[in-house]
């Protein structure tokens, strides 16, 4: 997929070990506590210098921010949680990637950023635990890259189809759950305050995938509810850019739509803030015309609201979700629907100032439906929902999932049957002996 603004790749196709020149690159992530320029690359053991262990780490958020970005937007498309515009190139999709079929020669942006943040993370965690000095290294900047590493783990789990780590042959995508899960513990076992919270909220959202219920329950009864942890964007920096907010911002791409997908229907109907959209009378059509329909209705996400708008990655509120499926799970049916309409009764609509209207179950079936549709709604738009249509249907579990028709627009969706994850991109075969003999 071609992108409106080029992406710095000095570190992206590093996934061997011990390379002579580590390219850092470097960030201003709030969360990580300091603001930084972005020096290109350096010698390898200058990195060992405690004056750059921030900087090594808030390159792993800085990458992880892309990830979501990139992954977020092509995975929202596979989704379903947005209809593509027609947009081409720039801005867009090719029309296979339109209908929610990923080719391997189009996915190398999404993984090159996931593993470069994972590996930057983790080559940060080899240097502080390994190579140094333990009193040399800060227990805050160390307990940050295990709760990016855990992250960057988390996101290629949920998304890709196979494991692969530092030039090794394919595993299950398991796999990247089982590190991430290492790496939270590690970041709740170093850290303090908001960093450890995350590392429950994260563990608790691994140990879903690796079925490990109680201990997800554990973890998730430990973030409090309104705890959210973000991960920043960069409007001053094109390679940094939210392209969620980017490539459908009339500025000037509108690659994307809502019209047709459920939040259409379901904000004009509800107000429910977590899923805002608007319209222009002045554009009122997308940039391109979607292949078997024609020009496509433009409307646009109001979730991220400009290019620096962060991505969240962890939140009190998604763990209340993650403690009502532990329900459904065990047959606890009722227990999960009044957790998941502690979501609504909280949640106060744009339309009408009162609080959302609780969903209402008489079956487990029925209970599941509504646990699939408010984890859409909670989570829209944040590189989660392609991996959770994944996780149940692996999983056969019972309810339905609000799926829009896009097959009756166009041909396209027909003829080319979405993915469920990304697979392994063309370079990555190309070029790791592992796979490509």
């Amino acid at each position: 997929m071609i992108r409106g603004h080029s992406k710095n790749t000095n570190c992206r196709d590093r996934h061997s070990s011990s390379p002579v020149l580590l390219a850092v690159i470097l960030t201003g992530i709030p969360l990580a506590g300091c603001e930084v320029t972005n020096p290109g690359p350096v010698q390898d053991e200058l990195v060992n210098d405690p004056e750059a262990h921030q900087s090594l780490v808030n390159g792993a958020g800085r990458e992880l921010s892309v990830a979501i970005s990139q992954i977020g937007y092509t995975g929202a498309i596979s989704a379903r949680e947005l209809m593509p515009g027609g947009q081409t190139g720039a801005g867009g999709h090719s029309p296979i990637g339109q209908a929610g079929q990923l080719l391997p020669n189009e996915v190398t942006i999404h993984w090159n950023a996931a593993q470069t943040s994972r590996w930057i993370a983790e080559n940060a965690i080899e240097r502080f635990t390994e190579v140094l000095d333990p009193a040399a290294v800060e227990p805050s900047i160390l307990a940050q890259a295990y709760l990016w590493a855990g992250y960057a783990n988390r996101i290629l789990g949920e998304n890709m189809c196979e494991a692969v780590f530092d030039g090794g042959p394919a595993e299950p995508h398991s796999k990247y759950f089982e590190r991430a899960e290492q790496h939270f513990s590690d970041a709740i076992s170093t850290g303090s305050g908001e960093v450890v919270t995350a590392g429950h909220a994260g563990r608790a959202s691994v140990r879903v995938w690796l079925g490990d219920w109680a201990g997800a329950t554990a973890d998730a009864s430990q973030v409090p509810f309104d705890f959210e942890y973000l991960v920043a964007a960069d409007d001053s920096d094109p390679d940094v850019f939210n392209d969620i907010y980017y490539s459908n911002g009339a500025s000037p791409y509108r690659g994307y739509t809502i019209w047709m997908t459920f939040f259409n229907d379901y904000y004009v109907e509800t107000g429910d803030p977590r899923t805002p959209w608007g319209t222009d009378p002045n554009l009122p059509l997308a940039d391109q015309q979607l292949s078997g329909y024609g020009p496509v209705p433009w409307s646009f996400q109001l979730k991220y609201t400009s290019l620096g708008a962060p991505f969240r990655v962890s939140s009190g509120r998604e763990m209340v979700l993650i403690r009502a499926e532990a329900d459904l799970t065990s047959g606890n049916w009722q227990s999960a629907m009044e957790l998941i309409n502690r979501l609504r009764s909280s949640t106060v609509s744009d339309m009408t100032g009162e609080p959302l209207g609780n969903w209402v179950a008489s079956t487990s079936t029925e209970a599941w439906t509504f646990l699939k549709r408010e984890r859409s709604i909670e989570l829209w738009l944040e590189a989660r929902r392609f991996g959770d249509l994944r996780r149940w249907a692996n999983a056969g579990t019972p309810g339905e999932i609000d799926w829009p028709d896009f097959e009756s627009i166009s041909q396209l969706f027909v003829d080319n049957p979405r993915s469920d994850c990304f697979p392994i991109p063309e370079i990555e075969v190309n070029t790791n002996p592992n796979l490509s003999g």
